[in-house]
Parts: C-alpha cells; sequence; structure tokens
C-alpha cells in the first residue's frame, strides 16, 4: 500500500505544475438540488482526485470550476433528496469555459456542452459504434484505438468498460494507445490497475481467496474448500439489485436440482454497512438455501475490477475459472452435459 501511495504522489508531482483551469456554466429544468459530476471508474484515475465537484442549483443554473490536465470524462447528475432525479450519459470536459445543458428527462444521454472532444466523441466513436455490426464495445474500441492513438475519448472508454471485471481484449487496446496518453496520469493508473487485475479473473485463472464475512459475522476465507464439489458458481450480487434478485428463482430450481450431484453456489453480497439488515432480510425473503457471504461495502469485488451486477464466476472443483457471467439458462445447460 505504501508503495502505491509513493506511486500516486509521484505521478502527481509530475503533472501537478501543469494543470489548467475549466469552468462550466450550465443550465436544467430545475429550480433547486446539487449538480454532482462523477468520476468514470475510481477516482483513482483522476490526478489528485479532481473528479468530484458539486454546485447548488439557482434558477435552473449552476457553475463549477476545478482543474484539470487534458480531457477529461465524466457523468453528471441531479440531486435532492430523495435522491437522484437526473443521470446523464458519459461526456467529456476541457481546459477553457464550456456552457453545458442537460435535460433532466433524457436520462443516460450526454449533455449538450460543446468542445473538440465532445465532437470526436459524438461524430467518430458514438456514431461509428451506433453504426456497426459489432455488439461487443470492446472489439469496437480496439479498432478505434487503433486508428486514433492520441485519442482520450478512447482511453476513458476503456476506463468506462474496464468496470464490468478484466478481459485480456483491454491489454490489446491499452497497447495501441500512443506513449503520449500511456504516460499520463491517467493513462499510468489504466496500465497499474491492469497489471494488477489481469491474473484474478480472467477465464483459466484460479479464482483468489477473498477475506469475507459469514452470515454470522465471523471473517472468513472465501471459497470455502469442499472436496465433494465438482462445480461452484459465485454469485456477487446486493439487496437491492433488481437483476440480482430476478435470477433467484431459476439458480433456486439449479441448486435443488444439482447440488447433491455436487454443485454448489456461493453468493457474495456488496452491501455496505447501512443495509447489513437489508442483505440478511433479503436471503430470508428468497429463501436462498446456498452459503452467503458478506464483502462490506465490495471492498474486495473493486478490488477484481466488478462494478456491475450480478456478476458471476463457474469455477471446477480446483477453483479455476471456467465461465465467467454465465447465465441461469447457460448453467443449467453446462451442468447439464458436464456433471454427473
Amino acid at each position: 500500500m505504501l508503495k502505491y501511495h509513493l506511486f500516486l504522489l509521484l505521478i502527481i508531482f509530475e503533472v501537478s505544475k501543469t494543470f489548467a483551469q475549466f469552468e462550466i456554466k450550465g443550465t436544467i429544468h430545475s429550480d433547486s438540488g446539487r449538480m454532482i459530476l462523477i468520476p468514470v471508474g475510481y477516482p483513482d484515475y483522476y490526478p489528485t482526485n479532481h473528479c468530484h465537484c458539486e454546485a447548488i442549483i439557482h434558477n435552473g443554473c449552476f457553475e463549477f470550476s476545478d482543474s484539470i490536465f487534458y480531457p477529461t470524462a465524466f457523468l453528471i447528475g441531479l440531486k435532492k433528496n430523495k435522491g437522484w432525479e437526473y443521470l446523464s450519459d458519459i461526456f467529456f470536459v476541457e481546459n477553457g469555459e464550456q456552457d453545458i445543458h442537460c435535460n433532466i428527462d433524457s436520462n443516460r444521454v450526454p449533455p449538450d456542452i460543446s468542445n473538440q472532444t465532445m465532437k470526436e466523441y459524438l461524430e467518430n466513436f458514438r456514431a461509428g459504434y451506433n453504426s456497426t455490426e459489432s455488439k461487443n464495445k470492446g472489439d469496437f474500441i480496439l479498432n478505434y484505438t487503433k486508428s486514433h492513438k492520441t485519442s482520450f475519448v478512447a482511453l476513458w472508454e476503456l476506463i468506462h468498460i474496464m468496470k464490468s471485471g478484466y478481459d485480456p481484449i483491454y491489454d490489446s487496446i491499452y497497447a495501441q494507445f500512443d506513449e503520449s496518453i500511456k504516460n499520463t496520469f491517467t493513462g499510468k493508473i489504466v496500465e497499474k490497475k491492469l497489471s494488477e487485475s489481469k491474473f484474478k479473473t480472467v477465464v483459466g485463472a484460479k479464482f483468489p481467496l477473498l477475506p469475507l464475512h459469514s452470515i454470522n459475522i465471523n471473517k472468513v476465507i472465501m471459497p470455502v474448500k469442499k472436496e465433494n464439489k465438482k462445480y461452484m458458481l459465485i454469485d456477487f450480487w446486493y439487496s437491492h439489485c433488481g437483476a440480482c434478485i430476478s435470477q433467484f428463482d431459476e439458480l433456486k430450481a439449479i441448486y435443488n436440482e444439482y447440488e447433491k450431484l455436487g454443485f454448489q453456489i456461493y453468493g457474495i453480497s456488496i452491501d455496505s454497512e447501512l443495509y447489513k439488515k437489508d442483505w440478511l432480510n433479503a436471503i430470508n425473503k428468497f429463501k436462498l438455501p446456498w452459503t452467503q457471504f458478506w464483502d462490506i461495502n465490495g471492498l474486495e469485488a473493486k478490488k477484481l475490477f466488478i462494478n456491475s451486477y450480478p456478476t458471476n464466476f463457474l469455477l471446477d472443483k480446483n477453483g479455476v475459472i471456467i465461465k465467467k457471467d454465465i447465465s441461469p439458462e447457460e448453467l443449467k445447460d453446462f451442468l447439464k452435459n458436464s456433471i454427473r
């Protein structure tokens, strides 16, 4: 950890002398609330954590002012007492003054902001992705980066998809960037995170041992070694995740059919301490019969680049990952043909 902090301080020292100011003047159809700039991925990617700005709305207007070194990606949201009332898609900020308009009725859409990086994003990257037949965004970013080696759009889009976990194509994408991109603060953090995560959750790797808490809040190391288990499904979820909960009925049917034949499920909740009771209540409400663990605040999940849920890993009896993000239908077919 000390080495990591020294690494960050060294990079910050190198770039801090060249920060420039950006100013954003914005409008939104709301007379109250807070507008918040939200980081894409972890705050680590932003020099000196310049990624969290807040502004109070006055008569439908708001302003941001902070320092950045190069085109930087954000999301922007409107928050009131009841929670988020608006959340945009990714957009880009450059140095200097910029105007931004947020349409409160258009969630998950880039806000209206004019600069050269946004022009590239909308006219080249986004338009190209929408017109391609490829459904794999990683493949598109790889091809895009090959012809746009100095593109900050490509860099931040790589960071954006890295939230779903490691994939070997991310290394291929990173390798295409020009040294001018790789040597930025953000570029070096991407390289470091790829290096740290590449061998942890890729198919063929042994699933790492995780320090977690049991349902009785005892500290344990997971996955638990059970000699009679041929396959194990590691399911990351949380108590307020609708997509996670929607799979429970199918998973219970699969578990009941194959558990005695050597199949096991381990559930790992990433609920925060605030939602501990909700986690326990969900286990009881949905009558989940398999072993449950608690990754408090999702700290271990973050180390594995897991930021979308549900995320699962199917392991063999040796703890080696053989499939990732397998659907209940695919899991049932696999066990039907593989387990004896």
